[in-house]
């Protein structure tokens, strides 16, 4: 675990831990929209920021710049995929565009750039769920045990995923260290598809 090294990291902590609940709460609409928030979100947030500017930032001579704005950006992205197993490459190369503009959107209460990164972990999260549904369909008696592979269990510092191929690898690897663990603890292929 990481120690907090500085009153500012502490705040990007705590900002993207305000951002996570704000868009988990949010309403989804039954038309499986995306999430967006509330208008009581935006105010909460505005109001948390301000009396955070005033009353702690000054203390700690903190500036909610640009600078807090782009580690905000780091550990909500840290937040919601620590293992990188479910954004892309190229999301983050979109989510770039926010790396300096979130401090901004704070202060006003803005909270699309944080409802946009979150809609998209969910529409990932949603894909990596059909992948495994789909492959778990074929039936893991069909998994292949025999090629030699390997599967980093701390993701933290790896790359992200280029493709969607790439990240299906990662997960049919995943699917087959679980099958794995559950015969090696006695389970039988009946038992373990159900699972």
């Amino acid at each position: 675990m990481k120690l907090i090294q500085s009153p500012s990291r502490a705040l990007a902590i705590l900002l993207s831990v305000v951002l996570l609940p704000l868009t988990s709460l949010a309403v989804i609409s039954p038309n499986n929209e995306q999430l967006k928030p509330l208008q009581a979100h935006s105010q909460t947030t505005a109001e948390i920021i301000s009396r955070l500017r005033h009353q702690h930032f000054q203390r700690h001579n903190i500036q909610l710049d640009n600078n807090l704005s782009s580690t905000v950006l780091d550990r909500y992205l840290e937040e919601l995929d620590r293992d990188r197993s479910y954004f892309l490459a190229s999301d983050i190369r979109e989510f770039e565009k926010f790396r300096f503009l979130l401090d901004d959107a704070l202060k006003t209460g803005n909270l699309d750039p944080a409802f946009f990164i979150f809609n998209r972990y969910h529409q990932r999260i949603i894909e990596r769920l059909e992948f495994m549904l789909s492959e778990l369909d074929k039936g893991i008696d069909k998994l292949d045990f025999s090629s030699k592979e390997s599967l980093k269990a701390e993701r933290e510092q790896e790359p992200w995923a280029h493709s969607s191929q790439e990240l299906d690898q990662l997960w049919h690897k995943r699917l087959k260290n679980a099958v794995l663990s559950l015969k090696l603890s006695g389970k039988d292929t009946d038992k373990t598809q159900e699972l």
